[in-house]
């Protein structure tokens, strides 16, 4: 595997919790987008480290995946080709659309039900334990 990427998967799952709430926190105050998007490629780093186990977990959730999928496609087909204002509707897509769809990557990565990893151990919560 990836020994050189390796970190515990308590501490992996504190930072991206962590940075979960930390972009929370940042979600609304202005001119916080440069590090808003420096969150998401930290988030991004920890979603390749368990690149396998990645792919398993979307072969799982292939209904989640493929819905974005359709709409990502969906909206970037709008944008070439149905918009009046075909540079401004692209932009908008990179800008809105784009960074959406990496953020649905990374919490459909980093954020699975208790029983499928790096969260089992970690989650205290009673609610977590209901069945």
């Amino acid at each position: 595997m990836n020994d050189h990427l390796s970190i515990e998967p308590r501490w992996h799952s504190r930072l991206a919790i962590g940075l979960s709430l930390l972009f929370l926190t940042l979600a609304s105050v202005s001119h916080t987008i440069a590090l808003r998007y420096v969150i998401l490629l930290l988030m991004l780093v920890l979603v390749a480290k368990d690149y396998p186990e990645l792919k398993r977990h979307w072969r799982e959730q292939r209904g989640p995946v493929a819905a974005i999928g359709a709409f990502l496609l969906f909206a970037w087909l709008h944008s070439v080709s149905l918009s009046m204002w075909p540079e401004a509707s692209a932009g908008e897509f990179r800008s809105q659309l784009l960074m959406g769809g990496l953020w649905f990557v990374a919490g459909l990565a980093l954020f699975r039900p208790l029983g499928a990893g790096r969260f089992r151990t970690w989650s205290s919560s009673p609610v977590a334990s209901w069945p």
